[in-house]
């Protein structure tokens, strides 16, 4: 009987001792730096180009280096997603290999399968550059764009026309990601890729007479 009875403690001090070990690891893969949630959603977590992890940037190396003909300069990271794998979002500066091309950014999605295959599920430009300068769109260059690391007085006139604009943008609170171009109409236009909590967009602030305000939104991510 006392034989039974220690039989059976140890069986529950096992499972105990499983469920504690399971939970564990559900808790250290939520707390990874590039944790994921429920299947379908995107977990945005942007990181500017110089804070992007190694792994993240293999990743995208790894899928991008059989696209030949265009150059293109890792911007920013924008999160993850669950699905069938797990997707990988980025903003790139891109140009393809041309006299006289034009630069434009584009947003790319790459796949980690379950396998560890990787592979590019989506590519599409964001903004590029009008043919005609004048009253055109000029997309920046990768330094202009990296509005949140540079230390430059341009920089910071350009974050305050951001932040003026998005104070009238209701409960939503927009963070400035990258500046990617600007157009000369009544007043400027500047294009910027910006986040909150569940997406990324690409707003066009019209800044005319010291007044900014936001003239357009468009989902990106």
């Amino acid at each position: 009987m006392v034989k039974k009875i220690l039989i059976s403690s140890i069986m529950i001090i096992s499972l105990i001792s499983c469920g504690n070990k399971s939970q564990q690891n559900d808790s250290a893969k939520n707390n990874t730096e590039n944790k994921v949630i429920e299947n379908g959603s995107w977990n945005i977590d942007t990181q500017q180009s110089d804070a992007i992890n190694e792994d993240i940037k293999t990743i995208f190396s790894n899928a991008t280096k059989e696209l030949l003909g265009v150059k293109r300069e890792l911007m920013l990271y924008l999160g993850n997603q669950i699905d069938e794998g797990i997707n990988y979002a980025f903003i790139c500066r891109s140009e393809i290999l041309a006299p006289s091309a034009l630069p434009y950014y584009e947003i790319i999605i790459c796949n980690v399968s379950d396998q560890n295959e990787t592979s590019i599920t989506k590519i599409e430009k964001i903004i590029e550059s009008s043919q005609s300068s004048v009253g055109g769109i000029i997309c920046t260059s990768s330094d202009e764009a990296k509005i949140n690391t540079s230390k430059s007085k341009e920089s910071e006139d350009i974050i305050k026309i951001f932040e003026n604009a998005i104070k009238n943008a209701g409960d939503v609170k927009y963070n400035h990601e990258l500046y990617v171009a600007n157009q000369v109409v009544k007043g400027i236009n500047y294009y910027f890729i910006a986040s909150d909590e569940t997406s990324i967009k690409l707003l066009t602030i019209n800044n005319f007479m010291d007044s900014s305000e936001i003239i357009k939104t468009e989902n990106i991510l």
